[in-house]
């Protein structure tokens, strides 16, 4: 008696599932492959009817056109195209995620490409310190002020010769982060 159930729960399931994707949903497990590394798509991709300009070639062409665009899901799936268009990190998606507010998307994002950065060759820490950072931004911004210390801390720990600006400022902004967090000054 128990088989028969579990064979009819099955099968159910399965017509559960293939109506859905008849119904052009999206589930969690859908994702796009941005600069070797696999990125979940939302589930309301296929709802949101927008198309990235052919004139889209830079971040920053990418992030002008997104300045002006009001429906938050539009102005995210852009990113996600850019960014796969040019081939870049999909740190700049958890990045469109965070300018709106939606700090789980964010985190989320940021914590399943973490693994992406063992391929950026010679620049893993660098990556690390930067994902762990935004993390902590997005901590800080749900008001989580110890998941945020958490996170700074990890950032402010990587190992790595500051060679580019923008590695520098990442890093002092980490580590000014949790120093304010700490109630230390945050001054030099």
């Amino acid at each position: 008696m128990i088989k028969i159930w579990k064979i009819i729960v099955l099968c159910f399931f399965e017509l559960a599932v293939k109506s859905a994707y008849s119904n052009g949903a999206i589930f969690e497990k859908d994702s796009i492959l941005i600069h070797n590394c696999n990125v979940t798509l939302p589930i309301w991709w296929n709802n949101v009817t927008i198309s990235l300009p052919d004139s889209i070639n830079s971040i920053d062409d990418l992030r002008d056109y997104c300045f002006n665009i009001k429906d938050s899901s539009s102005k995210v799936k852009l990113w996600y195209l850019g960014i796969e268009k040019m081939d870049l990190f999909p740190s700049y998606i958890g990045d469109a995620w965070l300018d709106i507010g939606r700090f789980d998307e964010a985190i989320n994002l940021y914590q399943k490409i973490l693994p992406c950065v063992a391929n950026e060759k010679g620049r893993k820490s660098e990556w690390e310190c930067f994902l762990y950072y935004k993390i902590g931004k997005c901590y800080e911004g749900k008001k989580d002020s110890n998941a945020a210390i958490e996170w700074y801390r990890k950032a402010i720990d990587q190992k790595f010769s500051i060679e580019s600006g923008k590695t520098k400022v990442n890093y002092e902004l980490a580590l000014c982060a949790y120093r304010c967090l700490m109630n230390i000054r945050c001054d030099k």
